[in-house]
């Protein structure tokens, strides 16, 4: 309501009033407009109106303050005491999204979800903690800023400068050099057998460390290609692999000491097995003609498979001739 003050003025009946100067005498007498009907109120009656109460002074807000320590706004007014605001609590409640920018965390900050930091950091300050790991330890967990930031300062370590490996018997040897990252925890040597998963085959404590160090790979039981992949692993950081390839074939495999004792009516087989671990199973095949040149392995019949170091197979009683193949199958 916009208020215009007159002075020393007799006015009867209806008026309009454009313009009028403020008084200049009695102070607490004023003419005023009040939705188009004049009045003429004393000084109370106005700033009743005005919500200024018995002071010539409207209230207002004077300054804000806001206390750190116990999280409370107080907003101090003119004229009336100070409104005060309890925003305890003090973290910042995150439901999702991404920061683009850096985080201070002075207290504490709770995440509903997750936080995607990019293009940025999260600062902790002073002595600020990561919370909420269920063991923690400085070894093990971001259990401090200290520990925070010396694992985020890490780079991996390098991988051994050259590898190489050798067929020995049945085994491939991988050979390879020490990184030149020092203080190196161990080394780790995968495989693959003919294009299977990675698996590790051996690692190598630091008492076991020299310039070139050296592994027997007898973990393989079929032929094809073998991968390899060397690792140096420092403080849980594995290197880049240092990687080779070896093809290897399984040789053909045959048993020795081998006899037939011939019972007329049965055939007692013996033979000793290859020891080698490629050995997967023994098939024995036997011919049966009435010409003993007519014998043959491509006429054979299988006759048994199995893991036994002996067989017994009985004939009927005839004038033909046998003969008996026994064979190593390899995996």
């Amino acid at each position: 309501m916009a208020i215009q003050f007159l002075s020393s003025q007799n006015i009867q009946g209806s008026v309009t009033i454009s313009d009028i100067a403020n008084i200049g005498s009695d102070t607490d007498r004023f003419l005023m407009s009040d939705n188009g009907v004049i009045k003429y109120v004393t000084g109370s009656t106005l700033r009743s109106y005005i919500g200024a109460g018995t002071s010539s002074t409207n209230n207002y807000v004077s300054s804000v303050s806001f206390n750190t320590g116990n999280g409370i706004l107080t907003l101090n007014r003119s004229g009336l005491s100070a409104i005060t605001v309890d925003i305890d609590g003090r973290f910042l409640p995150l439901t999702g999204g991404s920061i683009t920018g850096s985080i201070s965390v002075g207290n504490t900050m709770s995440v509903t979800n997750g936080i995607t930091v990019g293009n940025g950091s999260i600062i902790l300050s002073g002595t600020g903690r990561i919370q909420g790991i269920d063991t923690v330890s400085a070894s093990t967990d971001a259990a401090s800023k200290s520990y925070v930031d010396n694992l985020v300062g890490r780079v991996p370590p390098t991988p051994p400068l050259t590898i190489s490996n050798s067929i020995v018997g049945e085994t491939i040897e991988i050979s390879f050099n020490q990184s030149s990252t020092p203080d190196i925890d161990y080394y780790q040597v995968w495989s693959s057998d003919d294009g299977a998963d990675y698996g590790i085959v051996a690692q190598i404590a630091p008492d076991g460390f020299s310039s070139t160090m050296t592994i027997v790979d007898s973990s393989f039981y079929t032929g094809g290609v073998m991968s390899y992949r060397v690792y140096a692993v420092k403080q849980g950081i594995y290197s880049k692999a240092a990687s080779t390839t070896r093809s290897y074939t399984v040789g053909a495999l045959a048993v020795t000491n081998m006899s037939v004792t011939n019972l007329n009516t049965a055939y007692y087989i013996q033979y000793e097995k290859p020891i080698t671990r490629f050995l997967d199973h023994i098939e024995i095949y036997m011919d049966s003609e009435r010409l003993q040149s007519s014998l043959s392995r491509t006429g054979a019949t299988l006759i048994y498979s199995g893991q036994n170091y002996s067989f017994m197979y009985g004939v009927a009683n005839n004038n033909n001739f046998h003969q008996f193949w026994v064979e190593v199958v390899t995996s």
